[in-house]
């Protein structure tokens, strides 16, 4: 497995997301979620693997309790968790208690705010709200999950924020195009990947695609015949293409069974660098695509 250095601390460069063992997510997911036997061999076997980095959340059902169980003594876990905005003003103290009892923890490594309501009026009294969690040693680094570049650059200048999770794959370029790459590495700010497989939709058969989804297509054909063409999965394709351009940032990756979980794992371990003429090709081939493909709130 391969790893990266924020401020000294060691980060599994490939994420368990654990959304799945909480809630029936994704729109290819047919199975629903696993049972919580099931979610806690996928957690022990991504640890045993070398993958010490676990995003969760307080939506996501008890993911939380059941990664709680599963890392127990596993003190080199590097754990993501987020809350809503309005919890962070009102409730934070006890919901924050909260989330270290269900992680069966005493510190937790990122807190995100799980929205951006907050960003654009930010006030010293959430930032106190920071410092005093990060004072009586509960908290490491306190970060905010993004989805729009106005969210990001409101992110990116706020100081108290240290980590930004941000959406990027194949099909939704923004963290290129827009400079979040850049900017974060200018700023000292880590970034954390998420959507790297944009819930499945890379994988759906076509004819079982939403009528409101049709419109990804003719993008998804393109991508298979770039997987033909290059003679990988389509997996490898997705996730080679994010790890070549983001080599500092874990990538999160979420998966409802242990099969798909060894699948991800071992294709990730094996992947070979991709040649910078394909690269720059993806980049051109899959650029300027609308965000009623790459932007899940926009799928209804």
């Amino acid at each position: 497995m391969k790893y990266i250095n924020f401020k000294d601390t060691k980060i599994s460069k490939l994420g368990l997301g654990t959304v799945q063992f909480g809630l029936d997510y994704g729109i290819a997911n047919e199975q629903g979620k696993p049972t919580i036997e099931e979610s806690m061999k996928i957690i022990n076997f991504a640890y045993d693997k070398g993958i010490n980095c676990f995003d969760t959340s307080t939506n996501y059902g008890n993911a939380q309790e059941v990664l709680g169980k599963s890392l127990i003594n596993k003190t080199d876990a590097f754990i993501l968790s987020k809350i809503k905005s309005n919890i962070f003003i009102n409730n934070l103290e006890n919901s924050f208690d909260s989330i270290l009892k269900e992680l069966e923890i005493n510190k937790l490594n990122v807190l995100f705010l799980h929205d951006c309501e907050l960003l654009d009026s930010w006030e010293e009294s959430y930032s106190y709200k920071i410092s005093k969690l990060k004072d009586s040693n509960k908290l490491d680094y306190f970060g905010v999950s993004i989805y729009t570049n106005e969210e990001f650059n409101y992110a990116i200048k706020n100081n108290d924020i240290e980590v930004i999770q941000v959406p990027f794959n194949i099909f939704d370029q923004r963290a290129i195009t827009n400079g979040w790459i850049k900017k974060a590495e200018d700023s000292g700010k880590l970034l954390i990947i998420r959507s790297v497989f944009l819930q499945g939709l890379f994988f759906m058969n076509q004819k079982k695609i939403p009528k409101n989804l049709e419109i990804a297509i003719p993008y998804i054909k393109l991508l298979e015949e770039y997987s033909i063409q290059l003679n990988v999965k389509k997996s490898e394709l997705a996730l080679n293409y994010v790890d070549s351009l983001l080599e500092n940032s874990p990538i999160l990756f979420g998966c409802n069974s242990l099969t798909r979980a060894k699948e991800t794992i071992e294709t990730f371990e094996s992947l070979k660098k991709i040649d910078k003429n394909i690269l720059e090709n993806l980049k051109i081939d899959f650029s300027n695509i609308t965000d009623k493909i790459y932007d899940p709130r926009k799928w209804i």
